[in-house]
């Protein structure tokens, strides 16, 4: 994908898509990448945010999939858990590489 510099005027347009699908449901919106502030972003429909319980200040993980962008909303829990991981694995690092084997 080609970089996009804050000061052009033609501005590329992406699709967003969320929903769950065991229940069927999927929305779908058209979004610009657009200057704000020193970046660039783009400005999520209030209908697809609170559909996905997501609010003002809360936190995404953005990850890169398939030619496109995941947005995965952050939980607290996991990050405690990972946390929690990283200090076993330090601690039982010799025990786990073992275990590997």
């Amino acid at each position: 994908m080609e970089r996009i510099k804050a000061n052009e005027k033609e501005q590329r347009k992406y699709v967003v898509q969320s929903g769950d699908e065991e229940e069927g449901v999927t929305m779908i919106h058209k979004v610009k990448i657009q200057p704000i502030g020193g970046a660039l972003g783009a400005i999520l429909p209030k209908d697809l945010l609170e559909n996905m319980h997501i609010g003002q200040d809360d936190e995404l993980l953005v990850v890169p999939a398939n030619g496109g962008i995941l947005l995965i909303p952050c939980d607290a829990n996991f990050e405690e858990a990972m946390e929690a991981f990283e200090v076993g694995r330090e601690k039982y690092n010799q025990a786990l590489h073992e275990l590997a084997k």
